[in-house]
């Protein structure tokens, strides 16, 4: 299964990232403005391994 190219989960609540809130409506105007001013979000980590 492809991952989505945004993504944003609350892990502490979703350990296992089934529930994407990048396109959430309550979330969307914080996170495109997280996105746009640091040019991308913070990778997880296991793709840095």
């Amino acid at each position: 299964m492809l991952r989505p190219a945004e993504q944003l989960y609350r892990t502490e609540e979703d350990p296992y990232e089934m529930v994407n809130l990048a396109d959430d409506p309550e979330l969307a105007k914080t996170f495109r403005l997280a996105v746009s001013c640091s040019g991308e979000v913070s990778s997880h980590p296991r793709e840095d391994v």
